[in-house]
């Protein structure tokens, strides 16, 4: 090629449309392109159970091309030395196109998940009898290593696959019996019917469908109340899903789940195991399940969900790094393009750490994939705001459902707002209630309005605008007049405000009176602590105490039963003891962020930072600011006092960089703070004016 000829070629392509030059990635998405991951080692202990191929009428044999996968994985996963790749992890690759009649196909597909064994398997309908075949390979070789057959009734495939698991294991064994497999009676069900309605169930939240996929595990409990691996399922399907009508809470199933686990195959167990500690509220063993669910089963789009999950919701709250929690996410979503839920988080935290081209190249192909689903028009609304500075009434119609409201989308996009700018959080308050403010419109339903009357009066409150809190709680309140959320917020803002606190008083009253829940009994023991009423306080301690009495959730209990003690012993001037009680009580953290969930939380881990800053621990007060996150409404109300606390704690160390940043964050937001707020604020400007000379 002559000079003229690059001339003109350079020229070509400087004139070609930006999106023409920018599709440039193997994965067909705009730059920066994202590096391979590395080819996987093959494993001689990883075995990859395909697909089976099935023949017959195909409402009577599809479900069973993955479910016998799922049965047999879970048969033999764990056992003498097996290592089963994901059911999911597979099923996904398999429908990218691999023919499984095909060897060297099938042989190449399982080299790629890292396989060195393999199960290749067939099953026909010959009248009411199902016939099945399975033969185990070693991949390296393309080398078949047994063949086994079985036989059953087609409307309980059960013994069918208890034969196959026990002849595969045999050959694994080599004639030793000093090990055996799990049967599927031994972790499933004796119910044909009910372990058909589970393994559909399995089959669609693979693909989404997690709704149905509830209905479809509920279906199979009642079939047969004592199916454990039913519950489990339901229990992590809930808990990490996003399920849009769940008739009860995901932690109403832990007990029933919980009570099976030993029954479970391994793998579930550690699932379930890890959502169990989430809904409970066990920050530290719900961190180490994620690590362990990492280093087991790097290969199951479901355990790094699980474990992606954990370390937003109680790794960012305790100060794990961004790029932690990020690299499960990741992983979920590059074993299993469809497994959405994982996108949401990884969006978030993409942003969090500034990689905006990721986070929008992810948001787009979810808009596409989900068809423009509530959540991922929410968070491009979100980062519309955030990230371009669009206004917010110019995107609402856009955010408007089939009945003509946009309110629930507007509230789900200001929570997103909040999350994209946790680094920002001053410009993430005041976007987040610009979004909430166009939610409490007159066109809106009533009970959108009415909440978003109450989200306002956090972000009003968070900026230390508090008559102005007060007066969106009572508008609130006379939307919704026997609200337990507006009841616990009037009892909690004396506490945090010194205003009103004849009306805290006759709320908690009648908050003590109304159906009570666990959350509400610590907001009501809290005020009668603060206000020195020793009885309503035992009583609402006794009936904390007795509610929680031999449930799965009585360690949550005791430990937010330790932030009261806490409190108690602060009063007394017993700094160590109370010390040791919050310190008890930070362990326990909300997953939902709900305000009656986290105020309590929010305000044990501002008290107890100040006591370790006091006692010479400044690393650890740090580490407690973290509860402080912009999406747990708690956090909101004490955001500013932390970012206070951490300018002056930096300051102390020396540190000049964090501490500018921590007193800016403090500035902004209580800038428009009421009055007697001021005097703080002014301080915090000198601060800086010192720091920045």
């Amino acid at each position: 090629m002559n000079r003229c000829q690059l001339t003109v070629l350079v020229s070509t392509l400087l004139s070609l449309p930006t999106e023409v030059v920018s599709a440039q990635c193997p994965d067909g998405r705009p730059p920066p392109c994202r590096r391979p991951a590395p080819p996987p080692v093959v494993d001689s202990n990883a075995l990859v159970i395909l697909p089976f191929e099935v023949t017959g009428p195909a409402a009577d044999v599809e479900w069973l091309r993955e479910g016998l996968v799922d049965l047999l994985s879970a048969s033999l996963d764990g056992f003498a030395g097996w290592r089963v790749i994901s059911p999911r992890t597979v099923v996904v690759r398999a429908r990218q196109g691999a023919d499984r009649r095909d060897l060297l196909q099938s042989t190449t597909l399982a080299r790629s998940l890292g396989a060195g064994g393999m199960v290749l398997g067939s099953a026909v309908l010959v009248g009411s009898e199902l016939r099945a075949r399975a033969d185990l390979y070693d991949v390296a070789h393309m080398r078949r290593l047994a063949t086994i057959e079985a036989r059953s009734p087609a409307a309980n495939p059960g013994p069918l696959v208890d034969r196959l698991a026990v002849g595969l294991a045999r050959h694994r064994l080599a004639g030793q019996r000093s090990s055996h497999t799990s049967l599927v009676r031994e972790y499933a069900t004796s119910s044909p019917e009910a372990l058909r309605a589970y393994l559909a169930a399995e089959q669609l939240a693979r693909r989404g469908s997690l709704q149905v996929a509830v209905d479809s595990l509920n279906a199979a409990i009642a079939h047969d109340s004592a199916f454990g691996l039913a519950y489990s399922r339901l229990m992590v399907v809930t808990a990490f899903g996003t399920i849009v009508n769940l008739p009860t809470r995901p932690e109403t199933m832990l007990e029933p789940a919980l009570r099976y686990v030993d029954r479970l195959p391994l793998r579930q167990r550690d699932i379930l195991l890890a959502s169990a500690a989430l809904w409970q509220g066990r920050r530290s063993d719900a961190l180490g399940l994620a690590d362990g669910l990492g280093q087991r089963y790097p290969d199951d789009a479901d355990a790094a969900y699980a474990a992606g999950e954990i370390y937003v919701h109680f790794g960012l709250t305790n100060g794990v790094a961004p790029t932690v929690a990020l690299e499960p996410l990741e992983r979920a979503i590059r074993l299993d393009p469809d497994l959405f839920d994982a996108y949401q988080h990884a969006i978030e935290v993409h942003c969090l750490i500034g990689d905006t081209a990721s986070a929008w190249s992810l948001l787009d192909h979810a808009l596409v994939a989900t068809q423009g689903s509530i959540v991922f028009r929410s968070l491009q609304t979100a980062m519309r705001v955030a990230l371009r500075g669009e206004d917010p009434v110019q995107l609402e119609r856009a955010l408007r459902g089939a009945d003509g409201s946009s309110g629930l989308a507007l509230l789900r996009a200001a929570i997103e707002v909040r999350r994209i700018l946790e680094i920002d959080p001053a410009r993430g308050v005041r976007l987040s209630d610009a979004l909430t403010q166009l939610a409490t419109a007159p066109e809106q339903p009533h009970s959108v309005r009415a909440q978003a009357w109450r989200v306002r009066t956090l972000l009003l409150a968070a900026q230390g605008r508090h008559r102005e809190a007060w007066d969106a709680a009572r508008t609130a309140a006379s939307l919704e007049p026997a609200s337990v959320p507006s009841l616990a917020f009037t009892t909690v803002f004396p506490l945090i405000s010194g205003a009103h606190v004849e009306d805290g008083i006759a709320a908690r009253t009648v908050l003590f009176t109304a159906p009570l829940a666990p959350a509400t009994l610590v907001i009501v023991g809290w005020s009668a602590l603060a206000y020195g009423d020793s009885t309503l306080y035992a009583r609402a301690v006794q009936a904390l105490d007795s509610m929680t009495a031999g449930t799965v959730m009585r360690a949550f209990a005791e430990r937010r039963l330790a932030g009261l003690r806490g409190l108690v012993a602060l009063a007394r001037g017993d700094s160590a003891l109370a010390r040791e009680q919050l310190e008890l009580a930070h362990d326990a953290s909300s997953f939902l962020g709900s305000f009656l969930e986290s105020v309590p939380d929010a305000h044990f881990a501002l008290r107890l930072a100040r006591l370790e800053r006091a006692s010479g621990a400044p690393d650890r007060a740090e580490r407690r600011l973290f509860a402080m996150w912009l999406d747990n409404n708690g956090g909101l109300l004490f955001r500013a006092e932390a970012e206070e606390l951490r300018g002056q704690m930096a300051v102390s160390r020396g540190d000049t960089a964090s501490a500018i940043r921590a007193f800016r964050n403090f500035v902004g937001l209580w800038s428009e703070a009421d009055a007697e707020l001021q005097p703080r604020v002014q301080a915090a400007r000198e601060a800086l004016a010192r720091l920045e000379r």
